[in-house]
């Protein structure tokens, strides 16, 4: 860069490549290419760094590229988490960033919320490897992260439904599918139930509570199994019935709003983060069960509410039966 250059045509010029480098972020997180995904945020990143370059700034205009430079560097972190399995090196740079960028502002919610996705997605590598400092990156995600966007931006549902997605592995961790307290489990349903009251069509959250209400429901039939007092036993199958028809109203909601809810993004690798972790195990793919097997049920359930929503009761007759007679086999 010229260092001669008038520093309103250095503004203009840094804006243009922060501009473009979000262009390339939005082309690879929306695209869904799995193929350019990675060339795309690899732009991304390459634009945000020379508009940073162009004159070392330090003010707090330069904090949105600093920050969107972390959540492209996030990103990274999430596709390529396989082969930087023991140096999760994307999600430490991502860090870096996000901190800069509050560092100049220290009111960038969204700063925040995604720096707290990035520590979410950070822990959970490390947990599913049995490295259990990653418990203290959820907890981070909580308290440092998502709450601070929060008291910015009380309005923020985007933070709210991601720390559900933090609550809920917590509970996974701690076992909560085996318990009738779910402390973590509540925490999430709460922040889901906040997303939604600022955004009445935020079809993932109703989805994301669908899913929080099934283990729910399945902690309670877990409790159940090891009692034998017919009275505490009856208790618990009403809870557990309880938490079954949230899960059928949540998926209803979801699907209504967004059929393909429930297809997960194809440019990520962040680990079966749906499926309790198994500790000290080296390989993903050792630790975890199909997930397509252990949620067949519930694809075929969203699958006929789509159908129900687009065709009509009659034409998903045949899908609805299907369903029935999976959940009997529960």
């Amino acid at each position: 860069m010229d260092p001669i250059m008038d520093p309103k045509e250095k503004r203009k010029n840094a804006v243009a490549l922060a501009r473009q480098g979000e262009t390339f972020r939005l082309m690879a997180i929306n695209g869904q290419d799995v193929q350019n995904s990675k060339r795309f945020f690899d732009k991304a990143a390459t634009a945000f760094k020379e508009a940073i370059d162009i004159e070392h700034q330090d003010d707090s205009q330069y904090a949105w590229a600093w920050a969107h430079w972390g959540s492209t560097l996030s990103y990274l972190g999430g596709m390529m988490r396989k082969s930087e399995l023991e140096k999760p090196i994307r999600y430490e740079e991502a860090e870096t960033k996000f901190l800069k960028a509050i560092k100049l502002n220290n009111q960038y919610a969204w700063a925040f919320a995604h720096m707290g996705q990035n520590y979410c997605w950070w822990g959970i590598n490390l947990i599913e490897h049995g490295k259990d400092e990653g418990l203290n990156y959820l907890n981070k995600a909580i308290s440092d992260c998502f709450k601070t966007a929060i008291k910015i931006d009380p309005y923020y549902a985007w933070a709210y439904a991601k720390m559900a997605f933090a609550y809920r592995f917590l509970a996974l961790v701690e076992g909560e599918d085996k318990k009738e307290t779910q402390v973590n489990y509540d925490e999430a349903v709460s922040c889901l139930g906040k997303a939604i009251e600022q955004n009445q069509e935020y079809a993932w959250a109703y989805a994301y509570l669908a899913v929080i209400h099934r283990q729910k429901a399945r902690a309670y039939k877990n409790v159940s199994s090891q009692v034998t007092d017919p009275d505490r036993k009856l208790t618990l199958m009403e809870k557990q019935s309880t938490e079954w028809e949230k899960v059928y109203d949540n998926l209803e909601k979801a699907v209504k709003i967004y059929p393909a809810v429930f297809e997960p993004p194809k440019f990520l690798d962040i680990g079966c983060f749906n499926l309790e972790p198994v500790r000290n195990q080296p390989s993903t793919s050792e630790t975890c069960e199909n997930p397509s097997e252990k949620d067949d049920k519930y694809t075929l359930y969203a699958k006929a509410v789509s159908k129900v929503h687009k065709e009509g009761y009659l034409a998903a007759e045949a899908d609805i039966d299907k369903v029935l007679a999976a959940f009997a086999k529960e």
